[in-house]
């Protein structure tokens, strides 16, 4: 194990056998010896059971999971078991490998060919065989594949080094087939996503092999550049010192670590699995995890939270150019696509993309990224190929309605040339607080209530009872005005400016706001870092909309809020927030979260503040040439589209970092992968020039909602203001 230079940070190594296990349980974590010992358990009973019966028990279970799906999307009676076959297939790679391969083979053989679907996941291929099984009730033939190492594939697992090689073979023995029409679609979640990607970029390149034209990508909750995605806050990757998302990186490393081993006798059970991933997120909750993830250098990390195991993935911490992690970028595919190319000089539909995620997703940022990219290269003649979904989800969330539906409408689009029956607009978002909905951590008993009344089900984009959908042309909406909010003294922010205009800030104007005492400060302090509450985590239960009221009693916390809007106000694009600062340190982090104060108060009197969207910023003085504070720091908060109602108020909460959201920042400038030394900070946020940009689409402007003629109205707003959200 890497060794830890701070004396506060070693960690106590644990002996792999399971009897120190559970010892070391007993002697310092009591609290959790519950879980283990049923995870003990567990593991003994499914050690007693036979391989078949454990295979029967999962298929059945796969099953069920297909059968719930079904009753979710309203087609309760339309799910027959026999109207397909499942058939179990070894799919032989380059150098011999068999890839285990589920194939979902539609009953009915009216002698036509028919285009393939093809899902490839390391997650285990039947935890999309609910996926499967809808797509084959709409005539396709499904693949599902584990990728290589994992599970009931042979070979070792390494990170997206052998996907496009494996998506090749795949293809190529599906142009071999009778019942194929040299067609397909590729879909995956998350790191399933990015094999499509893969596997899309490979029938491109080895198109002349397979005769196999991949004709529609549905990424969801993923990125082309998922490396990369998954390790920068900053999308650009431009910065010197750039900002780490730290919880996703040790998270995934971690879970990969523990699920890493498929040839295990507990590997080939859909239950187990999930049951395996529950406890690792269950372990992610504990004090000892948060220590973990306080370690440092950053670059070792891995070995902390794996267990001596490294990563390659850490690699891309000192040698971000490096060309493993540039083989693995997929834009170039993405740019293809946007231009509608059609490989062997054919002619007919032109490659269609579906980019499906949600605002508080890890992924939501590069998913966006991804299709404006796509959208870029297609020189407004994407004729409805492309479209961009965002709902209000988290990574691990019930996303799968609307995203089934809207991956079928994609399909029979592309490969049969169907046109959906209700015309859409190409960018379709879910305005998160429209009629007063806010999607928070949702219990288990209306888990069951929507699987056992499908009619419950609020995910569908043409349903508009519970939630507000928005359609546009493009992201951001051409419909949007930006208009801003200004900071002022009592931390209110009353002003607004009437047009664009560039502020000019002298060194002698900003010296003097300082002297006047024209700011904000708090302290932020990296031993005891500012903790995530919500948001764009990656996690079961930290992620999502929360409510923010621990986070505005913070020392190390500034927070500005409006009075009450006399108008309803939406917003839909990208928000962003400009201030001026300074720091006692060298280096300072900027994080900005955008809120919502609920017009109603909480059953104790508490008011309700609710996040929407978050940022973060990093600058780092260059000593050397002599500069000094206060910057002008933009943080880009987020991509959202939101709802004001009346006698609600914006809120935006600052602070020196999210941790373990994000990195901390340490203070002194140093690389990030290998520094060690910390300080802690005060910073200062200067009224002047500090303002909030929103993308206005609404019909009243920041100006009229914020506008009272006297406190009688005012008061009388507020008194009515929670007809709005009924």
């Amino acid at each position: 194990m890497a060794s830890n230079t701070n004396p506060r940070h070693q960690l106590k190594r644990v002996n792999s056998t399971t009897v120190e296990k559970l010892e070391h349980v007993l002697a310092s974590r009591p609290a959790a010896l519950i879980p283990r010992i049923v995870n003990f358990i567990l593991r003994m009973l499914l050690w007693l059971i036979p391989r078949r019966i454990r295979e029967y028990l999962s298929h059945l279970l796969s099953i069920l999971q297909a059968k719930i799906l079904f009753q979710r999307l309203g087609l309760g009676q339309k799910f027959r078991l026999f109207s397909y076959k499942t058939i179990e297939r070894e799919i032989l790679t380059i150098d011999g490998v068999s890839l285990k391969t589920t194939h979902l083979h539609p009953s009915t053989d009216d002698g036509r060919k028919h285009p393939c679907i093809i899902l490839r996941t390391p997650y285990y291929r039947y935890f999309d065989y609910a996926i499967g099984v809808h797509l084959v009730h709409k005539g396709y033939h499904v693949l599902l594949q584990d990728v290589r190492g994992r599970f009931e594939s042979g070979g070792e697992f390494t990170l997206a080094e052998y996907e496009k090689a494996d998506s090749r073979c795949t293809l190529k023995w599906i142009g071999e087939q009778e019942w194929s029409d040299k067609t397909a679609g590729v879909v995956g979640l998350s790191m399933g996503g990015y094999t499509s990607w893969t596997a899309y970029a490979s029938s491109l390149e080895t198109f002349e092999e397979h005769g196999v034209h991949v004709k529609c990508v549905v990424p969801i909750i993923s990125s082309c550049d998922i490396l990369k995605a998954g390790t920068y806050a900053d999308l650009s990757r431009k910065v010197d010192d750039p900002i780490m998302n730290l919880s996703l990186m040790t998270r995934y490393t971690r879970l990969t670590h523990i699920l890493g081993s498929p040839k295990t006798v507990f590997g080939s059970t859909i239950g187990w699995f999930v049951f395996r991933m529950a406890s690792v997120f269950h372990e992610m909750r504990q004090k000892e995890w948060r220590k973990k993830q306080m370690h440092l250098p950053l670059k070792s990390i891995d070995l902390i939270v794996a267990q001596d195991v490294p990563s390659p993935r850490m690699d891309i911490l000192t040698d971000p150019d490096d060309s493993f992690f540039k083989e693995r970028d997929h834009s170039w595919s993405v740019k293809l696509l946007g231009q509608g190319f059609i490989p062997g000089g054919q002619s007919g539909v032109r490659p269609h993309g579906c980019f499906i995620s949600g605002w508080y997703d890890i992924f939501s940022r590069s998913t966006i990224r991804d299709f404006q990219l796509a959208a870029a290269n297609a020189a407004g003649q994407a004729d409805g190929r492309l479209t961009l979904v965002m709902g209000d989800w988290q990574h691990f969330d019930d996303f799968i309605t609307v995203s089934l539906r809207e991956s079928v409408r994609a399909f029979d689009k592309a490969l049969r040339g169907q046109q959906p029956d209700k015309p859409m607009l190409p960018v379709r978002v879910l305005c998160v607080g429209a009629k007063g909905y806010f999607r928070t951590q949702r219990p288990l008993w209306e888990h069951a209530l929507s699987v056992i009344n499908p009619s419950t089900s609020k995910y569908s984009i043409s349903n508009e009872s519970h939630h507000a959908w928005r359609q546009f042309s493009s992201w951001p909406p051409k419909e949007s005005r930006t208009e801003w909010l200004s900071m002022t003294a009592g931390n209110m922010m009353l002003s607004t400016f009437a047009e664009s205009k560039e502020e000019n800030f002298t060194d002698h104007s900003l010296r003097f706001e300082l002297e006047s005492h024209h700011y904000d400060s708090f302290v932020w302090d990296p031993f005891n870092p500012t903790p995530t509450l919500g948001g764009r985590m990656f996690g079961l239960f930290e992620a999502g909309i929360k409510e923010q009221r621990k986070l505005t009693l913070r020392d190390d916390v500034v927070v500005y809020t409006t009075p009450p809007l006399k108008r309803t106000v939406e917003i839909a694009g990208d928000v962003y927030f400009e201030v001026f600062a300074s720091s006692s340190a060298v280096s300072m982090d900027i994080f900005a979260k955008l809120c919502i104060v609920l017009p109603e108060k909480s059953a104790l009197g508490k008011e309700i503040t609710y996040n929407l969207c978050e940022g973060i910023k990093r600058h780092t003085l260059n000593v050397e040439s002599g500069e000094h504070w206060p910057k002008r720091i933009r943080v880009h908060v987020g991509p959202i589209c939101a709802q004001f109602g009346i006698g609600s108020r914006i809120r935006i909460l600052l602070s020196g970092g999210s941790f373990p959201q994000y990195s901390r920042n340490l203070g002194y400038g140093d690389p990030t992968p290998t520094s060690t030394r910390m300080t802690t900070a005060k910073h200062r946020v200067l009224w002047s020039g500090s303002k909030l940009e929103l993308p206005v689409t609404s019909a009243y402007s920041l100006e009229e909602a914020l506008s009272c003629d006297n406190q009688e109205e005012a008061d009388e707003i507020w008194a009515q203001s929670g007809k709005s959200f009924k």
